[in-house]
C-alpha cells in the first residue's frame, strides 16, 4: 500500500514538471502605414507558465507576407519556469495593400508551434495636390514654385522659350541651388537651342533628352525632391494667354521618388522602366493601358480634352463607351487633321465641341474626367496626347487623380470649354 501511494505521488509530481507556453496578445493589427515607411513596433510577450524549462527551437515569421514585417527578440534558447521574454514586430509595407503574416514559436511545450497572427495595411503616402488652370491663373504659381527651391530644381521640358523662367533658373543656380534641365532635341531642338546655350553658360546644367524617344514631351518641375509639378503646358510664353492647359502641383513622396529616379536616368540617357509611384502614368510604358482602362471603367460620363485624336485604340474606347450608354463629350481645337475620327465618334454617339485654330482659346490640355460626382470618379491630367507616338514612343508623364475638389474644378472648366466651342460638324 505504501509503495503504491509513493509511486502515485512520484508520477503526479513528474506529470506537473512540464513547460507551458503562452503568448500575449494572440494577434496584432498595425495601423495604416505609407508604403516604404516603418511603423511603430508592437510587442508580444512569450511566457513559460509551466513547471519545467521551456526549450525554444525557433522563432520565425511565416504566412503570406513575412517580408513586410520584421522581428526582434530577447528570447534565447531556453525560458525558465515563470520567466518571459519579448518579441518586437515592425511593419514596413511595400505597396498600398493588405498584408498578413504569422509569428511562429517552435518549442517543447504542448501545442507547439505557438503563434501570433499579425496584419497591416499599406496606404498611399500622404500628399497634397493643387490644380493650376491656364490661362486663368497665369504663370505665377509656376514661377513661385521655381523661386521656392532651396537645394535642387529638376526640370524636364519639351519646349522652353520663356525669358522670365530661364532667368529664375539661372538666379537660383547663382544662389547655390543645383539646377538640372532636360530639353527635347527630337522635335524642338531649334526652339530650345538658345535656352540650352544660355543655361549652360550661367550655372545651369542643361542636357538634350535621350534620343531613344521619338520626342521628350514630358513637362515636369521637381523642387528639393519634395514637390513636383506635372503639366500639360510648355514653358513658352507666346502660348500663355490663349492656351487651355493644366498642371498639378503635388507632394506625394512615392510619386516624387519615382519621378526623380526616372529623371536621373533620363538626364544621363540611361535605360529605365519608370516606377509608377502611386499615381503616375508614363509613356512609353503604361500610358496607353492606363488611359484605356480609365475610359473603359466609365459608367455614366466621360469628359475629354486633348490636342490630338489619332490613336485608334483611344478612339475605339470612346466609341464603345458612348455605345454602352455613357455620355461622352469631347472638346478640342480642330486643326483639320481628325475629321475621320470625329465623324466616327459622332456616329457612335459622342458629342464633340470644336474650336478653330485661330479662336481665342486653344485646347492644349490633356484631360480625361470619368464619372464626375459619382462613385469611382477619377481623372487624368498630363502631357500625353491621344496619338500612337505620344503613348508608345515618347517620354511623357501624367497623373491619375481622385481628389473630389480637383475633379469638380476640372468639370467646371470643361463645361465652359465645351459650351464655348462649335458642335461638330
Amino acid at each position: 500500500m505504501f509503495l503504491l501511494i509513493s509511486g502515485s505521488n512520484s508520477a503526479t509530481a513528474a506529470a506537473k514538471k512540464v513547460p507551458t507556453a503562452a503568448i500575449v496578445p494572440a494577434s496584432l493589427s498595425f495601423p495604416a502605414t505609407a508604403p516604404g515607411t516603418i511603423g511603430v513596433a508592437q510587442t508580444v510577450t512569450l511566457s513559460n507558465t509551466g513547471a519545467a524549462t521551456l526549450k525554444i527551437t525557433g522563432i520565425t515569421l511565416t504566412g503570406a507576407d513575412p517580408t513586410v514585417f520584421s522581428l526582434k527578440k530577447t528570447c534565447g534558447a531556453k525560458l525558465s519556469k515563470g520567466a518571459s521574454c519579448a518579441l518586437s514586430i515592425a511593419f514596413k509595407p511595400t505597396s498600398s495593400a493588405n498584408f498578413a503574416a504569422t509569428v511562429s514559436v517552435a518549442d517543447n511545450a504542448a501545442g507547439s508551434p505557438h503563434t501570433v497572427v499579425i496584419s497591416g495595411t499599406g496606404i498611399a503616402a500622404p500628399s497634397s495636390q493643387t490644380l493650376i488652370i491656364e490661362p486663368d491663373q497665369g504663370l505665377a504659381p509656376i514661377y513661385n514654385l521655381l523661386n521656392s527651391a532651396k537645394s535642387t530644381i529638376d526640370m524636364t521640358m519639351y519646349e522652353l522659350v520663356d525669358t522670365q523662367c530661364q532667368q529664375i533658373l539661372t538666379q537660383q543656380a547663382a544662389k547655390g541651388v543645383v539646377v538640372r534641365v532636360i530639353l527635347d532635341q527630337a522635335l524642338e531642338k531649334t526652339s530650345n537651342t538658345p535656352v540650352y546655350t544660355y543655361l549652360n553658360a550661367n550655372g545651369v546644367k542643361a542636357v538634350w533628352a535621350n534620343p531613344i524617344f521619338q520626342a521628350s514631351h514630358q513637362k515636369t518641375i521637381t523642387i528639393d525632391g519634395k514637390t513636383t509639378a506635372v503639366m500639360s503646358l510648355n514653358l513658352t510664353s507666346r502660348y500663355y494667354s490663349t492656351s487651355r492647359d493644366l498642371a498639378i502641383i503635388e507632394t506625394n513622396p512615392n510619386d516624387i521618388a519615382a519621378i526623380e529616379k526616372t529623371f536621373n536616368a533620363d538626364f544621363t540617357s540611361s535605360s529605365i522602366t519608370p516606377p509608377n509611384g502611386d499615381d503616375l502614368i508614363w509613356s512609353p510604358t503604361n500610358s496607353l493601358t492606363s488611359l484605356l482602362a480609365m475610359i473603359n471603367a466609365s459608367k455614366s460620363t466621360l469628359e475629354v480634352e486633348n490636342e490630338e485624336m489619332g490613336d485608334a485604340q483611344i478612339v475605339a474606347a470612346l466609341e464603345s463607351a458612348a455605345k454602352r450608354g455613357v455620355q461622352v463629350e469631347v472638346a478640342m481645337t480642330n486643326g483639320g487633321n481628325y475629321a475621320t475620327e470625329f465623324n466616327a465618334l459622332k456616329a457612335a454617339g459622342v458629342k464633340l465641341s470644336t474650336y478653330t485654330p485661330t479662336a481665342p482659346l486653344y485646347i492644349h490640355a490633356k484631360m480625361i474626367l470619368v464619372d464626375n460626382g459619382q462613385s469611382g470618379q477619377q481623372a487624368f491630367v498630363g502631357s500625353e496626347n491621344f496619338s500612337n507616338p505620344s503613348l508608345t514612343e515618347n517620354r511623357e508623364l501624367g497623373l491619375s487623380l481622385t481628389d473630389p475638389a480637383i475633379l469638380q474644378s476640372l468639370n467646371t472648366t470643361f463645361a465652359s470649354d465645351f459650351k464655348g466651342g462649335t458642335p461638330w460638324p
